[in-house]
């Protein structure tokens, strides 16, 4: 009875703070963003000029070229370009492998740049008890998972160039807080476990 009343108030603070919707809101801008992104890389490979990020990112996605093909003349039917973003307009198409295929790429990249955790967090945060206690530390173990790990396997130079960031800013906040504190600042492996 109590874990039940603890859930029904954790749903109920989600809603009334805002988060559910906050999340829906950045997942429906990262939808136009990765469609577009998809859309942009698969144009680049029916026309031979796709760079080795646009192929990397598709064939992650499980775009083969013949599937950017078809991706292509169904945006070339019905899509509409901006001038930064192109528009899909997926609900028009009538190719249904095509749209899967476009579904699925969208889904997991926004899924990746917009951490909501599900499976990849341990099983105990999801009981009743742990989600009250751990709520607030499942996005840390989220987005370990989804942006920390997928980025180290992709060995991007532009990943390893955000994570030299992270840590070179982890160490900025070490370094102030042990001012801050007045003890001394940690060096060598101290300072990148902290």
């Amino acid at each position: 009875m109590a874990e039940r009343a603890i859930e029904g108030g954790t749903t109920a603070f989600s809603h009334a703070i805002g988060a559910t919707s906050w999340n829906a809101l950045w997942k429906s801008v990262a939808n136009v963003m990765v469609m577009s992104r998809i859309l942009k890389a698969a144009d680049a490979t029916v026309k031979g000029k796709a760079t080795k990020k646009q192929k990397l990112a598709l064939s992650e996605n499980g775009i083969t070229p013949a599937i950017a093909a078809k991706i292509v003349k169904q945006f070339d039917q019905h899509g509409q370009k901006g001038n930064a973003l192109w528009f899909a307009k997926a609900g028009n198409w009538t190719d249904d492998e095509a749209f899967r295929l476009g579904q699925q790429a969208m889904s997991r990249e926004t899924d990746i740049a917009i951490i909501t955790p599900g499976q990849d967090k341990p099983l105990w945060f999801s009981t009743r008890l742990g989600s009250v206690l751990f709520q607030l530390k499942t996005f840390g173990v989220a987005a370990n998972e989804r942006i920390v790990m997928s980025g180290i396997q992709r060995a991007d130079a532009e990943v390893m160039t955000q994570f030299a960031m992270l840590f070179g800013l982890g160490a900025v906040v070490s370094n102030l807080r042990a001012d801050i504190s007045g003890r001394p600042r940690k060096e060598g492996e101290d300072l990148i476990i902290d």
